[in-house]
This record gives C-alpha cells, structure tokens and sequence, in this order.
C-alpha cells in the first residue's frame, strides 16, 4: 500500500548517491554515503482523493522535472547512524548501514538496516522503538536491492519475505533504471536519475486465503544527496505512468558531508539543532547528539520561562538522537527547548507554534 516507505525504506534504498556527470550514468559501491550523522529532510503528502499535477518526464536523457508546488502534510528525518550505537545491532550484526526515520506524524522511531559491499547493497530489515517497546522485522530469503554496477537501462528484480506475529509477507519489485536529468525541489535543484518499479506484495495468515496488492512507483535521486523524491501509485494501478498518485515525497532540507572517514562514526560534541518544521503546527522533530554515555535532559519553556514540558531526563548512549514534540494541547506561541548536559551546560533553540 505504501509504495514510498517500502522503496525508502523497507528495501534499503536511502540516500543513494550516483555519478550522473556522463551521458550515461552508473551506479557502484563507492557512490553510496555512510557517513553517521548526515541527515535529510523530507515533506510528503498522502491523499486518498489523488494527487495530480506532475510531470513524470519521459525515458532517457534531457529530462527536466519539478515538484516544487506540492503542500506537505507530513515530515520526516532521516539520519545515518553507528551501526554499533543503533538498538538492534545484535540482531541484525550484518547491518552496516543504519538510517534513524522520525516522522512528525508518528511516535515511534525507526531504525533501517542494510548491508552495504561492493558487489550489492542488501535490506536486512528494520526495527521500530516507541517508549519502552521495541520490535524487529527481519527479512528472510531477501536478495540485493542492488547488484554493482548499475547501468542506465538495467533491469533486475528483489524480493524478501518476513514473519512478524502470525503474518507472513512476501514482497517482489521490479525495478528499471530508465530516465535521468535536472529536479527541482523546495530543497534544491540537483541532476539526477530516474528508477520506476512495479511491486508486488504476498500476505498470507494462517487459516485465512492469501491477500495481495500491486503498484507502480517513480524514485528519483541525486549525486551527493540522494532521494529526492518519491511517487506512489493506488493500489492496482495498471498503467506505469499513471496520472492520478496515492503518496508523494520530496526534499525538504539535508545536511550531508562526503567525508565517511571512520573517526567521524561518532558525534565530536554535543548539538542541539534547529527543529523541523518551523514553525509548527502541533507537531515537530527535535534531534540532538552527544559524544558520550550520559544524562541528558531536553525539556520545553513558554515564552515567560516557565517550564511546560518534559522532552527527556535520564542517561542516553553517546550517538544521534531524534524526538517528536506533541504540541497539541499547547496554544499558538513562542517555546523554547534547552538541552542541558554537565558537560556542555545547556544549549538553546527557539520554536514558534501556529495553530
């Protein structure tokens, strides 16, 4: 059903980076980022009534595509992370990629793990953290998302299977690197290729007759940046450019380095960084890092001073760390955040929340 999470996320490919410098461009080990801490932020819209006015472009070279007048009703973070600082790196010890997923409409925290050589780039599965809860989805009998090189006009198909409770899925996609050319989005205009996929997606319970869903998907991604943007097709949908979309995704903000030496696998100090979106309508993305083991505390003040809420109090793993603020039940105004830490006394941000 979801056509854009399962691309961005659930097969592994995120922040892929290619080399579209020449007429006809490749894909190899040494174009995928993996540096903890880059991040990307992106906006999408999701509407059950349809989504209409883009232009998907046509196969090959030339292209010029924007997505720049599309109104988001959802936000989401994505960041690398050290796969050894992550949850779930005892179950998935394969996992040398490692994307944190906040999204402002949802509470919990994803962690998407892949394993990155340089013959393929693999999804190993995903896990999920909502206040003391933790779940993992493992893919079995999963093949590569991709095998290097890709070459412009290539065809291949992944497929993975995964068990959670009593349910078992079964998902095939079948991908065709077919267009390349310019995209323009609120984040930026970038050159930049083209992937449509047709998926295909099993669930079978037990006692229960099987189930199934199809979809056609269009990614585009970018050098030193990576996706783009992200459109999804209903379910059913039997023409591969289909006019009327499901889901819409696109970049918003990014803040990426193309350094991936090892000593910047951890955070070199502590940061508090400017919160997503803002202002804000209820609910927003707060992500701050440490260097070290440690209390930390994030709490919320209203413009008097006074303290409104508490974000975190108590001792976090040295890393990454990305919350979401729910806002709702606090009125239009002026708030600010303070992380406040022994060792780097306290640092500040300013939001503004518009209802």
């Amino acid at each position: 059903m979801n056509s854009i999470k399962s691309l961005f996320a659930a097969v592994g490919v995120i922040l892929l980076m290619v080399s579209v410098g020449v007429a006809q461009p490749t894909i190899t080990a040494n174009d995928i980022p993996n540096t903890p801490g880059n991040w990307i932020d992106y906006e999408s819209v999701y509407a059950e009534e349809g989504i209409t006015g883009y232009d998907l472009g046509s196969p090959g070279g030339g292209n010029n595509w924007d997505f720049t007048e599309f109104e988001p009703n959802e936000w989401k973070r994505e960041t690398l992370v050290n796969p050894e600082d992550s949850p779930f790196h005892e179950t998935f010890q394969r996992g040398n990629r490692v994307t944190m997923e906040t999204d402002t409409t949802q509470p919990e925290v994803g962690y998407n793990y892949m394993e990155l050589a340089q013959q393929s780039l693999t999804g190993l599965g995903f896990g999920i953290v909502m206040d003391t809860l933790r779940m993992a989805l493992v893919f079995t009998n999963t093949s590569p998302t991709l095998n290097f090189p890709v070459e412009f006009d290539d065809r291949w198909v992944t497929f993975m299977e995964s068990t959670f409770m009593e349910t078992q899925s079964v998902d095939t996609i079948w991908f065709h690197y077919d267009a390349y050319g310019r995209m323009t989005t609120p984040g930026g205009a970038f050159d930049c290729i083209r992937l449509q996929s047709y998926s295909h997606h099993w669930v079978l319970r037990e006692g229960e007759e099987p189930t199934s869903y199809s979809h056609y998907g269009y990614d585009w991604f970018a050098p030193g940046i990576g996706g783009l943007v992200g459109l999804g097709s209903f379910e059913g949908e039997d023409d591969p450019e289909f006019a009327e979309a499901e889901e819409l995704r696109w970049l918003a903000d990014y803040s990426l380095s193309v350094d991936n030496q090892p000593e910047l696998l951890r955070p070199e100090g502590y940061s508090l960084t400017q919160n997503y979106p803002n202002p804000f309508n209820s609910r927003t993305m707060i992500c701050y890092q440490t260097p070290r083991n440690g209390c930390v505390n994030l709490k919320v003040y209203d413009h008097s001073g006074r303290l409104v809420e508490v974000l975190q109090d108590g001792n976090v793993t040295v890393g990454f760390h990305s919350l979401v603020w729910d806002a709702t039940d606090f009125p239009t105004g002026i708030y600010f955040i303070r992380l406040t830490n022994v060792y780097v006394g306290f640092k500040t941000i300013k939001l503004v929340l518009i209802k």
